[in-house]
């Protein structure tokens, strides 16, 4: 199940007036050094949108060798499902739009996920997916593999009649150069408005698949600028601050998949 946590904190009244008081010097001097909008001009600049963020500790133990980090869009029609399968690694699920119903054979049970919320997969533990509901659903899942491994195998026994498979429009799997005890997964979904950009330094030893799920983006890490389509990816590591933006009229979007070391 999703987990989710809140933290409070108390604050003292002469700490909290301090606080603002210094969040109100800090807008003043942001207004002194804006230039002023021309005739005509707008003062509002396009943001890229970060939503359905979720990060969790990849479950131990780890499998064993060289890894690999395997990141795909799956997007299923109502009435689809999974074949019922499992992996060799660990797994985490977020659902981008839609509502799916998860089966873990283990437990016998169903567990239903909207949009926003995140289930993991322990190596080797039989499930399935599927849409019950009225309209399609997507998701987008991380997985961390041992390098020779297939992504899902499906079990030899399956239902028949079997429903409609999922479909892959966008799919990743890079090699994990990092060698840790463990790994924290941050998954998430970027929308980018006409003119809008963001960029991005990770931290020692992680790196972050970044899947292209519409229109078309321009990424520079340095170089020269390049161009990504829908169905494009590209590896972003640490060392070097990469910008990604859109220079077209229409919005575009991208996941991101982040894979930082723990020790």
């Amino acid at each position: 199940m999703p987990v989710s946590t809140s933290m409070r904190s108390r604050i003292s009244p002469m700490r909290l007036a301090r606080h603002f008081a210094g969040l109100a010097l800090a807008f003043v001097a942001l207004l002194v050094l804006q230039p002023t909008p021309g005739l005509g001009q707008s003062s509002a600049t396009p943001e890229v949108v970060t939503g359905f963020v979720s990060g969790y500790e990849a479950p131990q133990p780890l499998p064993t060798g060289p890894l690999d980090q395997f990141v795909q869009v799956v997007d299923l029609d109502p009435g689809a499902a999974t074949p019922i399968h499992y992996h060799l690694g660990p797994g985490f699920a977020t659902i981008l739009q839609g509502e799916v119903t998860h089966h873990r054979l283990a437990t016998g049970r169903d567990t239903v996920y909207g949009p926003g919320s995140t289930w993991v997969e322990i190596p080797e533990d039989v499930h399935y997916a599927r849409d019950e509901a009225v309209t399609p659903a997507t998701i987008l899942a991380t997985f961390i593999l041992p390098r020779s491994a297939e992504g899902s195998i499906p079990t030899a026994e399956q239902p028949d009649p079997q429903r409609p498979p999922p479909t892959v429009p966008n799919a990743a799997r890079v090699p994990i150069t990092s060698t840790a005890s463990g790994y924290e997964v941050t998954q998430f979904l970027r929308s980018y408005d006409p003119g809008s950009s963001t960029s991005s330094q990770l931290s020692p030893g992680a790196q972050a698949v970044v899947l292209v799920v519409s229109g078309s983006l321009a990424v520079q890490d340095g170089k020269d600028a390049t161009s990504f389509e829908t169905g494009d990816w590209w590896l972003e590591t640490s060392g070097s601050v990469t910008t990604s933006w859109n220079q077209a009229s229409p919005p575009a979007s991208a996941v991101v998949s982040i894979l930082t070391p723990r020790q």
